[in-house]
């Protein structure tokens, strides 16, 4: 005897299946810019090497992150900083 689930789709369930239809076919349907990808790419990219840095407890801040990410300063940098950029610059 194969086994027969007994349920029912309440109106919430079935409106909430279209709107999970509806987004997947919109997400499918979008082709992001290419610069947007690579952006979206180097942020993450920032952000992952902060994360590092601080689970072993930098104080480097998310701003000074994405300044530091952008072009070193004419300053010498704090030790903190020169740990995020080593990171940063061989892909950690």
């Amino acid at each position: 005897m194969p086994f027969e689930p007994k349920f029912r789709l309440l109106p919430q369930i079935q409106r909430q299946i279209k709107a999970i239809e509806n987004t997947t076919g919109f997400l499918e349907a979008v082709r992001f810019r290419e610069d947007w990808i690579q952006e979206v790419r180097a942020q993450t990219h920032v952000e992952d090497a902060l994360a590092s840095v601080q689970i072993e407890g930098s104080s480097v801040t998310l701003e000074q992150a994405f300044a530091l990410s952008g072009q070193l300063p004419d300053r010498d940098l704090s030790d903190a900083e020169r740990e995020f950029t080593n990171l940063t610059a061989y892909g950690g």
